[in-house]
């Protein structure tokens, strides 16, 4: 094999690698969007010829373009292990390529338990037609590798690519003995984050599911106010209320506002006076009133509301000053 033939080869396919890995990145991405998956670093890349060459001479490929599949590369780095499911859900449903699993550190756990080591799940993906991105055209069949890890597999993945697993000089059976333990930790820290995770979900799980039944209800009813939901405000007032949430929460209210249809007109014509109308827990302030009416001003956590507040007590046909 000729390396010039093969530098100038791998230099002129080198725009449809990076478009290639562009799209790819692109596509997954877009698809990712209100997915629950806390992306932490993502990019792609195109092999640079000195290394591709250096490659070569590792493995002995004959036709290293057809054969090397890592001449672009897309990384996907997430929070925790679960989400690498999610990521490579996502990249298996695209029909926009074939793909094949190369590598994934579940299946090496299996297979060898007592082994910590390198973890990451690799697939190469190849376009199963010709296509155009961002002014190229990309050939159909081209590979890209993509990896998907945690945050902590990529920092384990950063330290020892270079010095452990391909290192050029000597490594001593202690410095694997510490890579390995590092793993092991890396690997215990994600499970107890994912734990974690899972009993807050549990405990809070009333919560969210209102809140999404107060989204969805403020969309239906109110519409697009051209501004958006300030959640963390309303999750602090649900939390605050937490003693009112009950299961029926979400259908008593749905059934307040069918029996008193003027509530949403009293909404709508207050959403550029006052944030507090543009939050879907304006619903769930009519419902805290009529539920407990001597306390609801009270309890309501933020004094910026007092004068909604106010409001909400006159829609409903009670004075504020006689509450108890």
């Amino acid at each position: 094999m000729d390396l010039n033939v093969f530098r100038h080869d791998l230099e002129q396919k080198r725009p449809q690698l990076e478009a290639w890995g562009r799209f790819v990145q692109s596509c997954i991405l877009d698809r990712l969007n209100g997915l629950p998956v806390s992306m932490q670093i993502t990019g792609s890349r195109a092999k640079e010829v000195d290394s591709a060459i250096g490659k070569i001479a590792r493995k002995n490929y004959d036709d290293p373009l057809m054969q090397m599949t890592d001449l672009v590369g897309v990384r996907f780095v997430v929070l925790i292990s679960p989400q690498i499911k999610v990521v490579s859900e996502v990249l298996e449903s695209i029909d926009s390529w074939a793909f094949s699993l190369d590598r994934d550190w579940e299946q090496e756990v299996e297979v060898a338990p007592e082994t910590f080591g390198y973890q990451s799940r690799h697939y190469v993906v190849r376009s199963k037609y010709a296509l155009d991105f961002d002014g190229v055209t990309v050939p159909a069949n081209l590979p890209c590798e993509v990896q998907i890890r945690t945050i902590m597999q990529h920092a384990y993945a950063e330290m020892m690519h270079d010095s452990i697993y391909k290192a050029n000089g000597i490594v001593p059976p202690q410095a694997k003995r510490f890579a390995a333990s590092s793993m092991a930790l890396i690997e215990t820290a994600d499970h107890l984050f994912c734990e974690t995770m899972r009993l807050l979900d549990e405990e809070n799980r009333p919560r969210k599911q209102l809140w999404e039944e107060l989204v969805g209800m403020y969309r239906a009813k109110i519409g697009d106010t051209g501004f958006g939901y300030d959640e963390r405000l309303n999750l602090e007032i649900l939390d605050q209320c937490n003693k009112y949430l009950t299961p029926d929460v979400a259908t008593e209210i749905q059934l307040m506002v069918r029996d008193r249809p003027a509530i949403v007109e009293r909404i709508k014509s207050r959403t550029t006076s006052d944030p507090f109308w543009l939050q879907p827990t304006a619903f769930f302030a009519y419902w805290l009133v009529l539920k407990d009416r001597r306390h609801a001003f009270d309890i309501w956590p933020f004094s910026s509301a007092h004068d909604a507040m106010s409001l909400v007590y006159s829609d409903l046909g009670m004075s504020l000053g006689r509450r108890y």
